[in-house]
């Protein structure tokens, strides 16, 4: 494994064990989807990319997940639900990749 993914696996469990999610039975410990998206200018940023690189978890504990800020909504969906909650096809194509893995 090379060093930056190595960093990226880490960082990702670790952030997974402070949200308690654990690997699910359905859902292969790899890297789900990769998306560059564009980020508008603000917080004294100019406008910039960055990478959303997606894993699927789960958690026994739900309902101690914790926002990242006291701004930031946070709440659980159906997969049915969460798409309709958005129009950006990259997120929409996550979820559509992870119903693929849920179908029986």
């Amino acid at each position: 494994m090379k060093r930056s993914a190595q960093f990226l696996f880490a960082q990702s469990l670790f952030l997974a064990v402070l949200l308690g999610a654990v690997a699910h039975a359905q859902f292969p410990s790899q890297i789900q989807h990769v998306v560059i998206v564009n980020v508008p200018p603000g917080k004294g940023e100019p406008a910039h990319e960055h990478a959303d690189v997606r894993f699927f978890m789960a958690t026994q504990t739900p309902q101690e997940a914790r926002p990242e800020n006291a701004a930031a909504a946070l709440r659980w969906l159906s997969l049915t639900e969460a798409y309709d909650a958005t129009s950006e096809p990259n997120l929409r194509e996550t979820l559509t990749r992870m119903q693929r893995l849920l179908a029986p």
